[in-house]
């Protein structure tokens, strides 16, 4: 049997990794005439394709890793499903910045929440289903090593050393809009969008990695951005802007 992708010690036993984590599956149904139907697409060479599961992969890690991974989700799974009341509370804080996009700064577990995004950017890139989304294999590696770093953690407490949890290998921007209306829910892709920026595209977020400082050539952001912690954005947008930048990345994607 193949050896696990991420500790590279034990058997790849665990069946069906969750690829894009199965929390984000309740975003994309709805009751339309009283029917549930899926609203789920990912890119493949520039087609588009629906599914009827989450994106899912075989014998990828163990389950050691797996159920590491899976306290990653769980935190930020509820830390996701709070950032939608668009209200400074004990979890985050909301400030406005130009061009009506507000900055969500976590007061909590944000170290965790990294985690879990850098273990996202990592399965979608050694997984077999995104093949324009690639990393360099030493950037997988060194992201894989700072996960292994932090499964060791006492996990009756936050993650409070934002030191072990500091990826320099990029800087990655959450994009979302500031409510969950049907017409920004979006898909589920990632593929390269050029040579120093890739994009994730999930439903009510989506993520942009900037390679080599990429960042620092992007006027708006650095206007618009202030950062919890080194590497992580997280920025809220108008739910109409958000429906457009939508569409035109779907344009530039056919």
């Amino acid at each position: 049997m193949k050896k696990c992708l991420l500790c590279t010690n034990n058997d790849a036993s665990s069946q069906r990794s969750h690829i894009i984590p199965k929390f984000f599956r309740e975003d994309i149904y709805e009751v339309v005439d009283g029917r549930i139907s899926i609203s789920l697409l990912y890119v493949k060479k520039k087609t588009i394709k629906n599914t009827q599961d989450l994106v899912v992969q075989d014998y990828l890690l163990c389950e050691q890793c797996e159920s590491e991974l899976s306290y990653f989700e769980t935190i930020s799974s509820r830390i996701l499903k709070n950032i939608y009341s668009n209200e400074s509370n004990n979890y985050f804080t909301i400030t406005s910045s130009d061009f009506n996009i507000d900055n969500i700064i976590l007061n909590r577990n944000s170290e965790i929440f990294n985690l879990f995004f850098l273990s996202l950017i990592w399965r979608i890139s050694v997984s077999k289903y995104f093949e324009s989304f690639k990393l360099n294999s030493s950037v997988e590696n060194e992201i894989r090593n700072l996960l292994l770093n932090n499964f060791k953690y006492d996990k009756k407490k936050d993650i409070s050393n934002k030191e072990d949890v500091l990826f320099k290998g990029f800087e990655y921007v959450l994009f979302k809009p500031k409510s969950k209306s049907t017409s920004c829910r979006g898909g589920i892709t990632a593929y390269r969008g050029s040579d120093s920026i890739y994009v994730i595209d999930l439903p009510f977020i989506s993520v942009f990695i900037y390679l080599n400082k990429a960042i620092d050539n992007i006027l708006a952001l650095k206007r618009i951005s202030i950062k919890s912690i080194q590497g992580l954005q997280l920025l809220s947008m108008p739910d109409d802007c958000y429906n457009e930048f939508n569409k035109n990345k779907i344009k530039q994607r056919l």
